[in-house]
């Protein structure tokens, strides 16, 4: 999944302390060209679906190394497209023992979120 870090730049990630879940936000800056947003939609480039989900998981695995393998997705809906240039905030939320949510903003706009399931770590399965 290196073809999404190479798109976002990653400018800081921050654990969020007033949590009742394990949160952390990861801030990015989408360049004003790549490759994959240009080829996308020619003409009305935009971050891809597939990037979005790379640097939801790669993220995943560097705040949680225990959690196992990418397992699968439910309740996933992209709302509005993220733009070269925007900046972009990934917020993902630990819910269970394989589940984390996961939502991206671009200033006060949802353009994507869902829950996504990994292996349960050993020790942690409920």
């Amino acid at each position: 999944m290196s073809q999404s870090q190479s798109e976002l730049a990653e400018l800081s990630h921050a654990w969020v302390d007033d949590s009742p879940d394990p949160e952390c936000i990861f801030t990015f800056a989408v360049p004003e060209s790549t490759p994959m947003s240009e080829a996308h939609f020619p003409g009305s480039a935009l971050l891809p679906a597939f990037s979005q989900l790379g640097a939801v998981v790669s993220r995943v695995h560097r705040v949680w190394p225990q959690l196992g393998q990418w397992q699968g997705a439910s309740s996933i809906k992209f709302k509005a497209p993220i733009r070269p240039g925007s900046k972009v905030e990934l917020r993902l939320t630990r819910t269970g023992p394989g589940t984390v949510k996961f939502a991206f903003r671009v200033e006060e706009t949802l353009c994507a979120n869902g829950t996504l399931a990994f292996a349960e770590p050993e020790g942690e399965a409920t």
